[in-house]
């Protein structure tokens, strides 16, 4: 199981690299270092899903 969860954390990672604001990729990885008790690297990853979905939503609603 250790091994699945690491090889997934690495391909989150992968995706994060080929693109910094894919906001799904540190969700999912923030969760998985969860999983792994590494609290602040997951909680610095779920700060990076809040910047980049507010940043997501401001583009959104830039007509208003």
């Amino acid at each position: 199981m250790q091994g699945m969860l690491t090889e997934a954390r690495s391909d989150f990672s992968h995706a994060i690299e080929l693109d910094g604001n894919n906001a799904k990729a540190y969700s999912n990885r923030g969760a998985l270092l969860l999983l792994e008790a590494r609290y602040k690297d997951a909680l610095a990853d779920f700060e990076q899903v809040c910047a980049r979905t507010y940043a997501r939503m401001l583009s959104l609603f830039t007509w208003v």
